[in-house]
């Protein structure tokens, strides 16, 4: 059983291997440039298998892998319960109160649940029997909500002033830290089993449980001693065992088969393996049996901090695999710290290129500029023309956000359209469902980029996605969404013609009052020669912004926005005009009589 405190790098908010016995995914929540972000990785390949962003912005507190059917939740049938095969997901505690119930199969929330009104859940343990989640807010309190029932089903824990909780003897109990103080609680009924009393002079951060010795491993905050505790079926010790490690502990696991080790992580990412040896005498001071460390190819003596780790199977011995790199790229390692003999390797130190960054830092992403996005985005280099189709296959295949951005920032037309031919018709919904929520907010700045694709898309593929019911309610939301934008065009438009006559009429009056500066006295005939050469001496380049206003006003057939242009060209008629005008205007009263 894994428990983790906090992760090393700073850009990683929680992370988590999930809990089956092969350890093939790895999750991890991130800071977004407006939100947060999670993704599932494939351990085996490295490769992002899951991409997620929030669509009401949920800033994620907690992460707990857990595997139950999904027809639980879905349906209360049953027989369609007992027909759906276990898959896992993950629940993610909000700083709302919220525990949503994440689907790998869906990539998405299928389930909302208010656990806690306004208070942040800072912990959540999976009750297996019930298939209820036992949340801990920030508030000390407990409450366990059921995953199943289509009605909120809420109950509250007596308990208060909670700082941790663990689930412990497979999901049946449940060791709840108040304080230094440690209670196991039967979950069922709520009823004590055991106190351990002042385990702590300070308040524990972190428990962890071995069901195979039934032992609960406790951490104070900020202290690198790891106490051993019996549980409830053990009779055999009555002491506890001190595990000292050299810095601060933010992480534990136990193997689910070998009874005698643990495995730490302290808080600049070296990892420490105990081996447990049943001792008489109490109370006795153990250090780590072997450590992994993980330097620096580039620098001597400096540390890759390892973000997660996790005990797994191996024929061959017993072996760790660990996590390391940043918010952006995590590789995955395995570590073989015992031979087939029981023998244990020694210290291992492993050296290392470190990840380098391809974005900026968590705490800078949050005020990026679009001057700052665009220089980022630009630092990508866009796969070639021939490699672009198979990139764009294998990408859209594992929802790799980073390799489909790359795929995006590829403009060639022709490029485009050979790549979306190509793309295989199981991935064209994935891939338009990728490309409209982002169009949409305008992710990173490549609206202008992934309009390119999605009219692609619509173009190459239009016939299958008409057929397809979901794809056309998608697009009927982005015509929608295309139409609301539209609207606006034109009263743009006009008042871009009016600012554009304002900012003329300006010019020519200033060079009007530049020109007139030399003279000092006016006659009526100096005046009106100096008004036609000044007529006469308006910029070529002013006349074609004039003509050019007139015919986009034209375009847009709003009658209302020539008032100013028509009130402009009066003050500025000549002579002759007027004088043409008031034979028209006598004409007319001809006419009439």
């Amino acid at each position: 059983m894994a428990a983790n405190i906090l992760d090393n790098s700073s850009d990683i908010l929680l992370s988590a291997f999930n809990t089956s016995s092969t350890i093939d995914l790895f999750a991890m929540v991130t800071h977004g440039i407006d939100r947060q972000r999670l993704r599932v990785f494939d351990v085996h390949s490295g490769l992002v298998s899951h991409d997620y962003y929030p669509t009401d912005k949920d800033e994620f507190t907690c992460l707990k892998w857990v595997k139950f059917r999904e027809a639980d939740i879905e349906s209360q049938d049953a027989k369609e319960q007992k027909k759906s095969k276990f898959k896992e997901m993950i629940l993610l505690g909000t700083q709302s109160g919220d525990i949503l119930v994440f689907s790998l199969a869906d990539n998405t929330v299928i389930k909302r649940i208010a656990a806690m009104e306004n208070v942040a859940i800072s912990n959540i343990v999976y009750y297996k029997a019930d298939k209820r989640a036992i949340a801990l807010g920030a508030n000390g309190r407990i409450v366990d909500v059921s995953l199943t029932t289509e009605e909120l089903d809420v109950r509250s824990w007596s308990c208060k002033k909670v700082c941790c909780i663990a689930p412990c003897s497979d999901n049946m109990h449940l060791a709840v830290a108040t304080g230094g103080d440690i209670t196991i609680y039967d979950i069922m009924n709520q009823k004590s089993l055991k106190e351990i009393s002042s385990a702590h002079t300070k308040s524990i951060a972190l428990m962890s449980y071995s069901n195979s010795t039934d032992l609960l491993f406790s951490v104070a905050k900020n202290d690198p001693v790891i106490r051993v505790w019996p549980g409830v079926r053990n009779r055999n010790t009555t002491h506890a065992d001190r595990l000292v490690m050299t810095r601060p502990v933010v992480f534990l696991d136990v193997p689910r088969k070998r009874e005698d080790t643990i495995l730490a992580i302290t808080e600049d990412g070296v990892a420490s393996i105990f081996r447990l040896v049943a001792s008489s005498k109490e109370k006795e001071m153990k250090r780590p049996t072997m450590t992994i460390e993980i330097l620096s190819d580039s620098k001597r003596n400096e540390h890759i901090p390892i973000l997660s780790s996790r005990f797994i199977p191996d024929k061959e011995g017993s072996s760790v695999v660990i996590a390391r790199g940043s918010g952006v790229r995590v590789l995955f390692e395995p570590v073989r710290y015992m031979q087939q003999q029981g023998i244990i390797t020694g210290d291992v130190v492993l050296t290392r290129s470190v990840v380098k960054r391809t974005s900026q830092t968590a705490s800078d992403e949050a005020a990026l500029t679009m001057e700052d996005i665009k220089a980022l985005n630009d630092q990508y280099v866009p796969p070639s023309r021939e490699f672009l189709p198979r990139m764009l296959v294998e990408a859209t295949s594992s929802m790799d956000t980073e390799a489909i951005n790359a795929c995006i920032r590829q403009d060639d037309p022709a490029a485009i359209q050979a790549a979306v031919r190509g793309l295989p018709k199981i991935k064209i919904n994935q891939f338009m469902r990728w490309l409209l929520p982002r169009y949409e907010q305008n992710v990173d700045g490549q609206g202008a980029a992934l309009q390119k694709w999605i009219k692609t898309m619509v173009r190459e593929h239009h016939s299958y996605m008409l057929g397809n019911e979901d794809m056309v309610s998608e697009l009927t939301h982005l015509y929608e969404l295309l139409s609301k934008r539209l609207e606006t065009y034109p009263q743009l438009y006009a008042m871009q013609g009016r600012l554009d006559l304002i900012q003329n009429q300006i010019n020519v009056r200033t060079r009007t009052a530049n020109l007139g500066d030399e003279a000092v006295i006016f006659t009526d005939e100096e005046e009106e020669e100096s008004d036609d050469e000044l007529e006469n001496d308006v910029p070529s380049d002013i006349e074609d912004e004039r003509r050019e206003n007139k015919d986009m006003m034209d375009l847009i057939g709003d009658a209302d926005d020539f008032e100013d242009k028509e009130m402009f060209a009066e003050e500025h008629l000549t002579d002759e005009e007027e004088e043409d005008d008031d034979e028209n205007e006598d004409e007319d009263s001809d006419l009439e009589e």
